[in-house]
């Protein structure tokens, strides 16, 4: 599969082409400020992680932003070490994730979407257990078994999830998935924000507007269902939305 940057006008701008395993686009809009919509879509494969890190550089250093700093996920899994690593990254680099109400993020893919600083989780999310290849060796199964529990769990608990959502994962067979309801993703933390920025942005932005926390708290109570909507199609974050009513 390729990596194209593609304009989303009616003509395509192939900006860059870069051979990789799993769907990571970029496409460009058409901005005055260099903007790009970075996608995973597809299979998640073994060492997708450096490609994904090798997109995140060239982007930057030919000089254009990623919409809304987000990772636009829209695919069923894959392998959930690369999906991690894919993860780790993005908690690093201080990205969002968001899965649109039409797209899916399945399997591996919530180490990805959980790890983002805002999770924008508008789309279907399902989890299940960890499946392993045919000829995965079976005398190694039972320690591997336990180690990626652990390493997974870890994960998920590294970037501010619940149990509940470690557990949904661990009993639910490979061969099926557990659809998360909208209150469960909210109340796991799937779709949420990372706690220490959100404290954070409610203070640095009631200092820089001269206001008091409480009232910034009011803001977003006031703008809830406008900025939602904003965040839901892909225009605004929640956060950008309200400080641009403030």
């Amino acid at each position: 599969m390729m990596i194209f940057f593609r304009s989303i006008t009616a003509f395509v701008i192939a900006l860059w082409v870069i051979t990789a395993s799993a769907g990571i686009y970029v496409d460009k809009v058409d901005h005055p400020k260099k903007v790009v919509v970075l996608k995973i879509e597809g299979r998640i494969k073994y060492e997708d992680d450096l490609q994904f890190q090798k997109v995140l550089d060239e982007i930057r250093s030919d000089g254009y932003k990623i919409k809304l700093n987000s990772v636009v996920l829209n695919t069923a899994g894959g392998s959930p070490s690369a999906a991690i690593a894919i993860g780790k990254i993005v908690r690093k680099e201080n990205l969002n994730t968001y899965v649109g109400p039409k797209n899916h993020c399945g399997s591996a893919c919530i180490y990805i979407l959980s790890s983002g600083i805002i999770r924008m989780a508008y789309g279907e999310v399902t989890v299940h257990r960890t499946t392993y290849e045919d000829g995965y060796p079976t005398e190694k199964l039972e320690k591997s078994l336990k180690q990626t529990d652990v390493d997974n769990a870890n994960h998920l608990f590294e970037m501010g999830m619940s149990a509940q959502l470690v557990d949904a994962i661990r009993m639910t067979p490979n061969y099926t998935n557990w659809k998360l309801d909208e209150k469960e993703k909210r109340r796991w933390g799937v779709h949420g924000t990372e706690r220490l920025y959100e404290e954070l942005w409610f203070r640095t932005t009631a200092k820089a507007k001269f206001y008091d926390t409480d009232v910034v708290r009011d803001f977003f109570y006031k703008f809830n269902n406008k900025c939602n909507k904003m965040a839901k199609e892909f225009k605004m974050t929640m956060f950008d939305c309200v400080r641009a009513e403030m």
